[in-house]
């Protein structure tokens, strides 16, 4: 599923599972996830480790 209207999503879905060879990597609530995502123009992109996604912009980075 893809889309940018998280409130459809949260009607559509249960708790979100992501699986990686039979282990449990993620057991969460959409609300759960979105507590813990932030969205932010940076200038720099530092700490991989704790980006997910960067794409590059005009004003440096959108992670």
């Amino acid at each position: 599923i893809s889309t940018h209207q998280v409130r459809d999503l949260e009607s559509l879905i249960d708790p979100i599972i992501i699986l990686d060879n039979s282990e449990i990597l993620l057991n969460a609530t959409t609300e759960e996830i979105a507590e813990k995502l932030c969205f932010k123009n940076v200038i720099t992109v530092t700490d991989h480790q704790k980006v997910l996604y960067s794409e590059h912009s005009l004003r440096g980075f959108q992670s």
